[in-house]
């Protein structure tokens, strides 16, 4: 499971990082695991419900988040099915997530790099909402912005949802978990 964000403090609360949010609270939550950085990533290790998970967060910047697979790829044997990429999703409002199979990268800079490096956008997304800019706002500044206080829970919300329903994604069909994910809450 890939969390996509920017490394650094000044991006760790910001809107893009919603990714990081997710693996971190993961590991502390399921796997009561560290991140240990590797040469281009960060990575924590366990197990949930008998299967081993290995939860990334890339260290290069978002438009290269799919540098890191040509590394990853090298010592394992897991096909682009087995990934689940979690990420901002500006089409969804705060509180709201959309768990799907494949599908293109929708202007998603992060997404756009692992489909090329990947060679496939056959892999499981977990889109959390974090909502529109105010009209006349530049996008990228305002993924790059700290959320308000309030907008912030409701995407924290939509993290914790998705937390929460981890052990299922994992015994069963992406399509049952799809249900619960997949409800508007805002």
């Amino acid at each position: 499971m890939v969390g996509l964000g920017n490394p650094g403090r000044r991006y760790a609360l910001t809107r893009h990082n919603v990714g990081w949010w997710t693996v971190e609270r993961i590991a502390s939550t399921h796997l009561h695991a560290p991140f240990k950085e590797k040469a281009l990533w960060a990575e924590a290790r366990g197990t949930i419900k008998g299967r081993e998970v290995v939860l990334i967060k890339p260290l290069t910047y978002m438009n290269r988040s799919g540098a890191i697979f040509s590394h990853l790829l090298v010592d394992r044997t897991w096909l682009p099915r087995h990934l689940v990429v979690v990420c901002d999703q500006v089409d969804l409002t705060p509180g709201n997530g959309r768990l799907r199979i494949g599908g293109g990268h929708a202007g998603h800079n992060g997404l756009k790099s692992i489909i090329q490096h990947l060679g496939s956008p056959h892999f499981v997304r977990y889109y959390v909402g974090v909502g529109r800019p105010p009209e006349g706002e530049d996008l990228a500044d305002y993924v790059l912005s700290v959320p308000p206080r309030e907008e912030r829970e409701r995407i924290e919300e939509t993290v914790l949802r998705f937390v929460e329903h981890l052990p299922r994604l994992i015994e069963e069909e992406v399509e049952s978990v799809m249900e619960v994910l997949n409800r508007r809450y805002y």
